[in-house]
């Protein structure tokens, strides 16, 4: 079609300037206006720019260069009709924005020079360069506003509604109706002639002219993030009902967006790039955002699935959430296990959840509930019932370990919606205001009842005093540990790298062989006496280290060497091969010189085989990993510490566990990690007095646990972000 074309012909008979003549021309246009420090406006004394008369026409009077200085803007004013948020292109706020650009840009020296270059050639006069101008400054809008309006409105229907095979029908409508704007814009041009000017026929070069001065003006909105004045333009450009290139509508859509424009103005200009040129990945995204305004779920689904761009997860979320909000059930989850099969772990858990609140809601999980039709065909297991709770629930603790607290209070209030709760057992807690809605259960739960609630979790037990059942301590299976070795082999390369910058690929391996040999150490060790604690040596030693002047303790280390000798624990001590030189930098500011006594200690753990020294171009923290993974048994067997072997540590190891697989280096350090402090100091050796705080008894993530009470089906608990360490809402749905 001749309105797609690339020229900047522009659906009006080219003159005799080319195309290419004008885009050099203005390509040499340095614009700026918007700067406050760079003004490129001619000196004052030759320099006149129209200002605003009576009538909203401009009107050539001198401009004072100080008043072009401020471009800073409110809202734009606006007006409600019908529902529907009407902004003014006049207010003054954003006019006063583009008029001081405008002018800058008109008035300035290079685009002088293309106007006289213009004028010598016989193409742009006095009374056209006047004309153009005075359009460009108007304050009113030229063409009758509800002309413009309900030519647009229709066209936005049809852009929004309309099926996805009828968009090139969309696109001619749209394209016969731009020509009806332009030919009703150049007959009300001539028509003010008294106005504007004497013209008898409208110049051709007046559009293509129009366009690049636009395309400049909305570059410079861009630049000076100034996207008051890029909605003037909008304004101008829909008026005229003018083609401009893709390119630039484009980045017109992204600076108004940056500026939270309303859904009227992102829709216009999304249709007007689709319907000109094919849709954008962001013009499809508005587009599916105004159907999900309108309620129009199947339609913004049809557009998504069907659309050549990846329309990003959060769209597809946006969409599910709105089914849910309407309860079709069905629809939300045939496109729930679509979006499992494209993006898997990637679901937040508020997807999840969102499903599972819908399904509540509708009945859908009671034991009596009818099968949800066609689920079985779309890839769910079971149909209905508590038994599709266990399902969702289950992919879910796949990939999560906790919930937010308002979808603990959402999940909470659909099942109480479809489910008779008992109040018997309730005992609001009202300590903690983000739980304070989900009542906190006290008492042993009755045959035949909803468990649903807050519960606190025994600390060293983990038994819920509700439903009676245990929470469990899950452990790594091979293929997991065979992973995370990988992922550390992998990570002590990246270390190496890190600490000494670019090397040779056979010093970057000599980190993962180091590592190897130390894991093939402790396999040794193994069948000889196994290590049941390992500690962090560098941790230990640095402990309240602003108290010792960063000193590297090695009595410290001793201490809880000790500690946990005399309560028959066999310890490791990882030490970093830099901290057992005679001296060392601790800091830019003190190297640290090691005393008679601290060499006698770690000559004493040298000699009872109670340390390691990590080599110099390797990891520390990586070593203590390793030695938990390697030493740790594939029983449930514990300690007067927890999970043996303990790892002895306050370093919660966050720069790891965002490198390493976070469901299973998370499910492995909070088993073994174990907390220490002192309780007594000196500065000769430092704190002494160790006391050690126990690894968690129970895994901190879901967990689905067979419940004996009444037979029912498994009992799930769910940490809640926000709630207290051993605190779970609990759910069991009765059989």
């Amino acid at each position: 079609m001749t309105f797609m074309s690339k020229g900047v012909s522009l659906g009006c008979r080219r003159t005799c300037m080319s195309s290419s003549f004008y885009s050099t021309m203005l390509s040499k246009i340095h614009i700026n206006a918007m700067r406050p420090t760079q003004m490129n406006c001619i000196p004052t004394s030759h320099q006149h720019v129209p200002s605003t008369s009576s009538n909203g026409l401009q009107s050539s009077t001198p401009c004072n260069r100080s008043g072009i200085h401020s471009f800073r803007y409110h809202d734009t004013a606006c007006a409600v009709k019908n529902g529907d948020v009407q902004y003014t292109m006049t207010a003054s706020n954003e006019y006063q924005v583009y008029s001081q650009a405008m002018n800058c840009i008109l008035a300035g020296k290079k685009f002088q020079t293309i106007h006289k270059s213009l004028d010598s050639q016989g193409i742009w006069s006095k009374d056209v360069f006047h004309s153009f101008n005075c359009w460009l400054l108007m304050k009113e809008p030229l063409v009758d506003q509800s002309v413009t309006r309900n030519r647009w409105y229709n066209l936005k229907e049809d852009w929004l509604f309309g099926a996805i095979e009828a968009m090139y029908m969309t696109r001619s409508a749209f394209a016969s109706e731009l020509r009806l704007q332009r030919e009703t814009f150049k007959s009300t041009i001539l028509a003010n002639s008294n106005n504007l000017s004497t013209l008898h026929a409208f110049p051709p070069s007046f559009f293509p002219m129009a366009q690049l001065v636009f395309q400049e003006m909305i570059k410079q909105c861009t630049h000076n993030s100034q996207p008051a004045a890029s909605r003037v333009v909008w304004e101008k450009i829909k008026e005229s009902g003018m083609l401009m290139n893709q390119v630039t509508i484009s980045t017109l859509l992204k600076t108004l967006q940056s500026a939270d424009i309303s859904e009227k103005y992102a829709q216009e200009i999304a249709m007007y790039s689709d319907c000109l040129y094919e849709p954008t990945k962001t013009s499809l995204i508005l587009r599916i955002e105004g159907l999900l305004k309108e309620g129009k779920t199947d339609l913004a689904e049809e557009v998504a699935e069907h659309s050549n761009h990846s329309i990003p997860l959060q769209t597809y979320t946006e969409i599910l959430k709105q089914q849910c909000r309407v309860n079709a059930v069905f629809l939300a989850l045939s496109l729930f296990k679509r979006m499992q099969r494209k993006w898997g772990s990637k679901l937040k858990a508020e997807v999840y959840l969102s499903i599972i609140s819908t399904l509540a809601a509708n009945g859908c999980l009671r034991n009596d509930s009818q099968p949800i039709e066609g689920a079985g065909a779309i890839g769910y297991k079971h149909t209905s019932g508590p038994e599709i709770f266990d399902e969702i629930v289950g992919q879910m603790s796949k990939y999560h370990y906790s919930i937010p607290s308002n979808s603990a209070i959402d999940l909470y209030n659909a099942f109480t919606k479809e489910f008779n709760v008992s109040s018997d057992y309730m005992n609001p807690d009202s300590t903690n205001v983000s739980s304070s809605i989900v009542p906190k259960l006290a008492s042993p739960a009755q045959p035949n009842e909803l468990v649903l609630g807050r519960v606190t979790l025994g600390k060293t037990t983990g038994i819920c005093p509700v439903t009676n059942t245990k929470q469990r301590l899950v452990l790594l299976d091979e293929d997991e540990r065979n992973q995370i070795r990988d992922d550390l082999l992998q990570l002590a390369e990246e270390a190496y790298t890190k600490t000494n910058g670019r090397s040779s690929k056979d010093k970057k391996e000599r980190a993962s062989i180091e590592l190897r040999k130390f894991a093939d150490w402790l396999d040794e060790k193994r069948t000889d006496r196994p290590y049941t604690s390992i500690v962090d040596g560098a941790n230990v030693a640095f402990h309240m280290r602003s108290l010792s002047n960063d000193k590297f303790n090695y009595h410290q280390i001793k201490a809880v060497v000790e500690a946990l000798k005399a309560n028959g624990e066999h310890p490791l001590v990882v030490i970093p091969s830099k901290f057992t030189k005679p001296s060392f930098l601790v800091s830019n500011r003190y190297r640290q010189r090691l005393h008679e006594d601290e060499k006698q200690i770690l000559n004493d753990l040298k000699e009872s085989d109670t340390c390691f020294i990590v080599p110099p171009i390797c990891e520390d923290d990586l070593y203590c990993i390793t030695a938990v993974l390697n030493i740790s048994e594939d029983d449930d067997s514990m300690n007067w510490l927890g999970r043996k072997p303990s790892l002895i540590t306050n370093d919660l190891m966050l720069d790891h566990l965002r490198k390493l697989r976070k469901s299973t280096f998370s499910r492995m350090y909070t088993c073994h990690a174990v907390r220490f402090k002192f309780n007594s100091f000196s500065e000769k050796v430092g704190c002494t007095n160790v006391q050690f705080t126990p690894a968690n008894y129970f895994v901190e993530e879901i967990q689905g646990i067979d419940c004996s009470v009444n037979n029912g089906n498994k009992t799930w608990f769910f940490p809640v972000s926000g709630w207290k360490k051993h605190d779970r809402l609990v759910v069991k749905i009765f059989k």
